[in-house]
């Protein structure tokens, strides 16, 4: 495996943090004014600028918006004009980028100090504070008019106790077990719309600098961090007579603020690394609150609240990071789209509502439970849901010293959890040499958290949605021959497990540990027992010699699509199902037998 740049991942990993989009719509205007709709999709780190197509865009020396070409590791502007030209006539690439060398040399000389500034400092962690006191304040530039928004609204989003509120605070509250609990203040203070303060310079002051369209931007790392840091210092100092003498803004003792959330008016663009948000430390200019140094703040970008998918789940997204959580998506942009943990954790593909952490999550970074328990004997094991918190996750060692797995069960309950993906046993593996690493610098590092899926290996994505195991979706097995199979970090060791028995949907999932009877039942569940596989309009069994068969369909999240009894062996209509994987049940009198087709 490749081990170039690992200690340079690892060390960003452990200090900064940001905010991954996909495709998030903006509008831009060209310098004749004609006004074109584009798409961002990365982070503050590095993100790409592209049409609906996917076509790369960058700006030419004279300002304007055109198609990219990729010329010597560079994206170089061609004469084609957004707007005008159609690039499906083009001798164009879609998807091009940057190579993650130049990537990662950027990070590097931009965060690499951030660490130790904050071990120097003496800055404590936030793990298993019960209560944080975090300052908003608002932010305008000189050229912007006033917020038109109600206070009401932000105050809502970070505060709302109401039943199924949807706020930072209830999500917290709720995935803490009620231990944490989250209060925002905001400023400048309100009772209407929204008031900020307004900074001396325009916006474009605080965007990379160009020779035509923005000459006053700041032209490198240098000059980006002290801009940055003097607009949140000067905004500190300008609410700070608001915030009242005795409000304990250093709850850890440190004597540090725990955090603060700046709301900056307005939208991203495709060149403001800047103006988007992130999690860092005001090193650069000293600011004071209650006489409390200002240290980890988030910044966020008064847009993204109003992003159907991101909303209040960038705030919990980046207020785990303030927590000390580590990101769980790949910064290196050939294995982005490759999830390892997907839309089971808020820090790898954060939803809104926000999904909760995975278990290991609230135990390592968060503290919020004392451990988690190792099963060393087989038998039953019964697990409540991950929002329960007692009984509510497993591990198990492997075969391999520094990798072992965790079991949880998934479900649907209350507003956080409501929204995901499937329902069932979640299987996932820790890798111990990556520990507080998260899973950012893949693959010049193991990912310290994997969750099994149907299909996946190393870069193949499977089934991630449907990851979750049960007797519904009749994915009951998982050891060295199931689909997945409990392979380790280097995608060829067998993990040494066997888990069997795993029971329907209830108040409760089992499942058995290392059961005798698992290989036996394993050879019942086959792909192999219907036919054509891959099918186009129907599907034959394999049970020539049965009568009176009944038969289940299921889709990849276990909802049942159809069934019947087969009186004798005629063949299953298929015809109309959606080209994807699906699974089918045969029960007759004493026996059950699995089986997994593709439909094209």
């Amino acid at each position: 495996m490749k081990i170039l740049f690992a200690s340079l991942f690892l060390l960003i990993s452990l200090s900064i943090s940001a905010a991954y989009i996909e495709n998030v719509a903006i509008t831009l205007k060209q310098p004749n004014g004609a006004v074109i709709h584009c798409y961002i999709t990365g982070d503050e780190f590095h993100h790409r600028l592209h049409d609906s197509l996917n076509y790369t865009i960058v700006k030419n020396n004279v300002g304007y918006y055109v198609y990219a070409k990729l010329e010597k590791d560079n994206l170089i502007p061609t004469e084609h004009i957004v707007g005008e030209a159609n690039p499906l006539k083009l001798n164009l690439q879609k998807g091009i980028d940057v190579p993650d060398y130049k990537i990662i040399a950027k990070r590097n000389a931009f965060y690499s100090n951030m660490t130790k500034l904050s071990h120097s400092k003496g800055v404590k962690t936030l793990k298993s504070l019960n209560q944080i006191n975090n300052i908003v304040i608002f932010i305008r530039f000189s050229d912007e008019q006033e917020f038109t928004e109600s206070i009401q609204y932000y105050d809502s989003s970070f505060n709302s106790t109401l039943p199924n509120a949807n706020s930072m605070k209830a999500y917290y509250w709720e995935v803490s077990y009620q231990q944490l609990e989250l209060n925002s203040y905001l400023y400048p203070l309100s009772t209407g719309t929204v008031l900020s303060y307004q900074d001396a310079n325009p916006r474009a002051y605080y965007q990379p600098y160009d020779a035509v369209s923005n000459p006053d931007g700041y032209a490198d790392d240098n000059e980006r961090v002290y801009r940055e840091h003097s607009l949140l210092a000067n905004a500190v100092n300008a609410v700070n007579s608001q915030i009242p003498s005795n409000l304990n803004v250093d709850m850890n003792g440190d004597g540090y603020v725990d955090n603060v959330c700046f709301i900056v008016k307005g939208d991203v663009d495709g060149w403001a690394e800047l103006l988007w948000p992130h999690r860092w430390v005001l090193y650069n200019q000293n600011a004071f609150i209650n006489g409390k140094q200002v240290w980890d703040y988030n910044l966020q970008i008064e847009s993204f609240f109003y992003i159907p998918t991101r909303g209040v789940g960038v705030l919990n997204h980046e207020m785990f990071h303030t927590l000390g959580a580590p990101d769980l998506y790949h910064y290196n942009t050939d294995y982005r789209n490759f999830r390892s943990v997907g839309y089971w954790d808020l820090m790898d593909r954060s939803m809104n509502p926000s999904e909760s952490m995975l278990m290991y999550m609230k135990y390592f970074y968060a503290g919020w439970i004392d451990d988690i328990p190792e099963i060393i004997t087989p038998g039953i094991y019964t697990l409540h849901p991950s929002t329960t918190p007692v009984n509510n996750c497993y591990k198990i060692a492997s075969s391999n010293p520094n990798e072992y797995f965790v079991l949880e069960y998934r479900k649907r309950v209350g507003i956080f959890e409501n929204s995901i993906k499937s329902e069932g046993l979640l299987i996932y593996r820790i890798n111990m040499t990556n520990v507080g690493g998260g899973n950012s610098s893949y693959p010049d590092v193991p990912d310290e958290i994997y969750v099994y899926r149907p299909y996946g290996i190393d870069t193949i994505n499977g089934l991630i949605d449907s990851a979750a195991f049960s007797s519904n979706s009749g994915r009951v097995l998982f050891n060295n021959s199931s689909e997945p199979w409990c392979f380790l970090s280097d995608n060829i060791t067998d993990g040494g497990i066997s888990i069997s028995q795993i029971s329907d949907l209830d108040t409760t999932i089992s499942f058995c540990f290392q059961c005798p009877n698992a290989i036996e039942q394993h050879m019942l569940e086959s792909r192999n027992i219907v036919y054509p596989n891959p099918a186009i309009n129907y599907i034959n069994s394999v049970f020539e010699d049965e009568r009176n068969v009944k038969y289940e369909l299921y889709d990849i999240s276990g909802r049942l699509i159809s069934g019947g009894m087969l009186k004798s062996n005629e063949p299953i209509d298929v015809s109309t199902l959606q080209p994807t994987v699906y699974r089918i049940v045969f029960k007759k009198d004493s026996w059950v037998k699995y089986g997994t087709f593709i439909k094209q």
